[in-house]
């Protein structure tokens, strides 16, 4: 992770504003179980210990969350989880810090705040 994306996530984090989707829990715990990650623990063990780090929390996905998921402004060609992903970080006002170039493209068109991980 650059210095940069480390140090705006603990900044937010000491101010409470880290937001992680359920998306995203969910995406971690796909890309473990196909062995695309490695976690040093079992995949429900490691989203239980990160979601307890301090000032961060998990967003719920919710019925608006979904809508705009669906409706997202502009083209954007991510799969169903990095449009939930995109979703819940508009509809917060957030920044998705990532390296995945289709959401930083996005970002750059200006539908959403982006921070290269």
């Amino acid at each position: 992770m650059s210095d940069e994306a480390r140090a705006a996530i603990e900044t937010a984090a000491a101010d409470g504003d880290v937001i992680v989707p359920a998306a995203a829990v969910w995406e971690v715990a796909m890309w473990e179980k196909r062995g695309i990650v490695v976690l040093a623990q079992p995949a429900a063990h490691w989203v239980q210990d990160a979601v307890r780090a301090p000032g961060l929390s998990v967003q719920p996905m919710t019925s608006e969350i979904a809508v705009e998921a669906v409706n997202l402004p502009g083209s954007f060609k991510g799969d169903q989880a990095d449009r939930m992903i995109v979703a819940t970080a508009r509809l917060a006002g957030g920044t998705v810090v990532t390296r995945d170039q289709r959401i930083m493209d996005y970002g750059q068109a200006g539908y959403v705040g982006v921070l290269a991980a």
